[in-house]
């Protein structure tokens, strides 16, 4: 879908370094996160705020198809746009972040990663999490768990609580409903409307297709890399990420 207000960037490895450094100095908190996250989709993860951090824009996974123009569906409000996540009672999806210059919820989460960095540090899961998936912890390094606890800290509430959606509008916090519809594990959806409780529902308009077929001919040249992390986010980056920059701020 084309958004001819947005600027489209691409980044691997290398321009993504050189973002970090001309932005926040060689020496920085900021560019040895980047330097020491493993394995690379942390690095994605952090890179992604950082971007958003300096520009704003909306970040996008490789793998999404949008399906309506921005314009057509950000609230008049809104300063930060992030999805639940998929299928679980915790968390904020981080493979589309739409956000203002300079959001306070950036900040907090590169800072979160930055301590998680410095200290070696494997935040808990929250509680409501560790029946799911033994293996989530590796989601609040820098992923959707760590976006959830950052999402109630800009609300004023305890990291591990249940999510208050209620309150979200009243911050500029526009959240997006993300469904999957049986048999096929292919059709997955965000769309305008959060409905946690049941991810087979889609409530409202439907915005992006998840996991496109036919963007993972990369897959078997790299499949020897896929680590544990990207198996359970169900995506890799292949080198690649795609960022959308808006010329103006989201209002």
């Amino acid at each position: 879908m084309n958004n001819p207000q947005y600027i489209h960037r691409y980044y691997d490895d290398g321009n993504a370094l050189k973002f970090l450094i001309d932005h926040f100095g060689a020496d920085s908190n900021e560019v040895f996160a980047f330097r020491n996250l493993r394995p690379r989709a942390f690095k994605s993860d952090f890179l992604r705020c950082a971007i958003l951090w300096i520009h704003g824009g909306f970040y996008v996974d490789s793998d999404m198809l949008l399906l309506s123009p921005f314009e057509k569906w950000i609230q008049k409000n809104a300063t930060f746009v992030i999805p639940v996540e998929m299928d679980k009672p915790f968390g904020f999806s981080n493979g589309l972040i739409g956000s203002i210059p300079r959001h306070p919820m950036l900040r907090t989460a590169m800072d979160m990663i930055i301590y998680n960095v410095r200290n070696k540090y494997y935040p808990d899961v929250p509680r409501q999490l560790e029946q799911k998936n033994s293996f989530l912890s590796v989601l609040a390094v820098s992923g959707p768990v760590l976006m959830g606890k950052v999402y109630n800290r800009y609300l004023g509430e305890a990291d591990e609580v249940p999510h208050n959606l209620n309150l979200a509008p009243t911050k500029g916090i526009q959240v997006l409903g993300f469904c999957k519809i049986p048999p096929k594990d292919e059709d997955e959806w965000y769309t305008t409307v959060p409905f946690p409780e049941k991810s087979s529902v889609c409530k409202g308009e439907r915005l992006f297709k998840q996991d496109i077929q036919g963007l993972d001919q990369n897959k078997k040249v790299l499949e020897n890399h896929i680590t544990l992390l990207c198996t359970i986010k169900r995506r890799c980056f292949y080198h690649k990420l795609l960022m959308t920059e808006h010329k103006a701020p989201l209002l």
